[in-house]
């Protein structure tokens, strides 16, 4: 009895496991960008890389300030001798140690007073960094939204597509099976009997097309999110218009403000531009406060200590014209990184317009679309209404209900390009999945506030 009530949990356990994978995981299409963020790799690789700036611009600001070292010699030697602290330490230390054994305790402290500016040039070029190291962040969370909406609304436009194609069916399949009634009855002929029946047929194919198309943009979608293809998902969202929420004029300043692309170029140009002034730094004197002071001791011998404060100063005499070299190398790199900066400026500006005047085209196309649609269902009704007069003929009907699909199908595509046009608008400000969207607003849903 035990037994066989444990296999009844068993059965009930794999049971409540098997509904609940079959369940379809319900997603809107900001839940989906959503977890596309939360689980996309570059996402993650781009965060570690702000992460990594961070603290590359801690660690050039601690540069300016003091460094100090404690280090500890000790040796058995023939004869006097001196010994450096280990590669790591900064400032590097020297002790030295005596012929009869010992050792030497040395703390040595230096603070920069005068490099030439390669400090503040250092902390410039680290402050470059980071500004880069989030606008690629920026660019990436923007690279994620567009894939997965793009994903997504291939999803919604199979669905149209198969909304459609059912319709058709259905109306057809009706009309044969009226034909082939009138047909027996000696009402009708035989070939409206087979016209309607080849369009009822055509339609299933398109069913099974678009099903099809459907299944495949679903796996791209569950791809792109991060999921295994085989999850199962059912989107909450019919292809729609979305309202832009910038004019062009408001597009192309925040692009010309905060676009991605251009915020990196920016970065690039500035710690280029720091990188040179580092080159220059290290043509000049370089000068630092130092403090330094050790103990000695050896055996039988009482132990020694010293200590001293001052200033240390170097100049770069000659090293074969490397300096100069490294110098102009940089200055050749800051011009390049302006220009660069110049043409990133140009390609934003030709991204927004190029996307905005898609999306021009493709909401003239709706509209045009949608008159289309309204025309040839009012023409259907008409027609419908003829044939069951007797005052037309089935195939005119069948022409009619043809119309009716092209109008929907171009309504259903034309709605897409308009809604692909604006994500490519969001990929090149830069809108992010959480609604930031680097100084532009990001786009609302029809009847909503912007």
């Amino acid at each position: 009895m035990v037994r066989t009530t444990h296999i009844v949990w068993v059965w009930v356990a794999l049971l409540a496991i098997r509904t609940d994978a079959q369940t379809p995981q319900r997603l809107t299409m900001a839940q989906a960008v959503a977890q596309a963020y939360a689980r996309s790799p570059s996402v993650a690789a781009a965060r570690a890389r702000v992460e990594a700036a961070r603290s590359g611009l801690a660690a050039a600001r601690a540069a300016a300030g003091l460094q100090a070292t404690l280090s500890a010699y000790g040796a058995a030697a023939s004869d006097e001798a001196v010994m450096e602290s280990p590669p790591a330490a900064e400032p590097a230390t020297r002790g030295r140690v005596g012929a009869d054994g010992g050792g030497t305790l040395q703390a040595v402290a230096m603070v920069p007073v005068y490099t030439g500016g390669i400090v503040q040039a250092s902390i410039r070029r680290a402050r470059a960094m980071l500004v880069e190291a989030e606008a690629d962040l920026a660019r990436v969370r923007a690279d994620v939204s567009a894939a997965t909406k793009e994903a997504y609304l291939k999803v919604l436009l199979a669905e149209a597509t198969l909304r459609v194609a059912k319709a058709q069916y259905d109306a057809a399949s009706a009309m044969a099976e009226n034909a082939r009634a009138l047909w027996q009855e000696g009402k009708g002929i035989e070939a409206q009997y087979l016209r309607a029946r080849s369009e009822a047929m055509a339609a299933s194919r398109d069913i099974a097309l678009a099903e099809a198309e459907r299944a495949k943009s679903l796996v791209e979608l569950a791809a792109v999110m991060g999921l295994s293809p085989g999850t199962r998902l059912e989107l909450t969202e019919e292809l729609s218009l979305t309202k832009p929420a910038w004019t062009l004029e408001a597009a192309l300043a925040a692009g010309r403000k905060d676009a991605p692309a251009l915020r990196i170029a920016r970065a690039s140009s500035e710690s280029a531009a720091a990188q040179a002034a580092i080159a220059r730094g290290e043509q000049s004197v370089q000068v630092y406060a130092m403090a330094m002071g050790d103990v000695r001791g050896s055996r039988g011998m009482r132990g020694t200590g010293m200590s001293a404060v001052g200033l240390a100063a170097s100049w770069p005499l000659y090293d074969g014209g490397r300096r100069r070299s490294m110098r102009k190398m940089a200055d050749a790199e800051e011009q390049a990184s302006r220009e660069r900066t110049t043409a990133t400026s140009l390609s934003v500006e030709e991204g927004i317009r190029k996307a905005w005047f898609d999306m021009v085209a493709a909401q003239s196309a709706v509209e045009a679309a949608q008159a289309g649609v309204n025309a040839a269902r009012a023409s259907y009704t008409v027609y419908s209404e003829r044939v069951q007069n007797q005052k037309s003929i089935l195939v005119e009907e069948l022409d009619a209900l043809a119309a009716v699909r092209e109008a929907e199908l171009a309504l259903a595509r034309s709605m897409f390009d308009h809604e692909m046009a604006l994500v490519r608008l969001e990929r090149v400000l830069g809108a992010s999945p959480d609604g930031a969207s680097g100084g532009a607003t990001s786009a609302t849903r029809e009847g909503e506030k912007p």
